[in-house]
């Protein structure tokens, strides 16, 4: 599935919505995942990009949300986790 873009123009979409984190709707180098680096930072990376730790690439018929959640690459997919919520409750 693809979305035909006239001049050379470049749609971003962002969500929280892991429904739409399957590779029946987006490729590997359209899936950017962003993670907290060691100083603070942050770092932006494309699932295409992403090693496991033998160095194998992600396979094009993985299941993105599931691995996600398992926390296979790299990012943190519990925000209560990353930042501290403890004065919202």
């Amino acid at each position: 599935m693809g979305i035909q873009v006239r001049n050379c123009a470049q749609l971003i979409f962002t969500s929280h919505d892991l429904s739409t984190m399957s590779n029946d709707i987006f490729g590997l180098d359209e899936i950017w995942f962003v993670a907290k680096g060691k100083e603070e930072n942050s770092k932006l990376y494309s699932l295409i990009e992403f090693k496991n730790g033998k160095g194998e690439s992600v396979r094009m018929d993985a299941k993105y949300d599931k691995q996600y959640f398992e926390g296979k690459y790299g990012a943190d997919p519990y925000l209560k986790k990353i930042i501290d919520c403890s004065w919202i409750f």
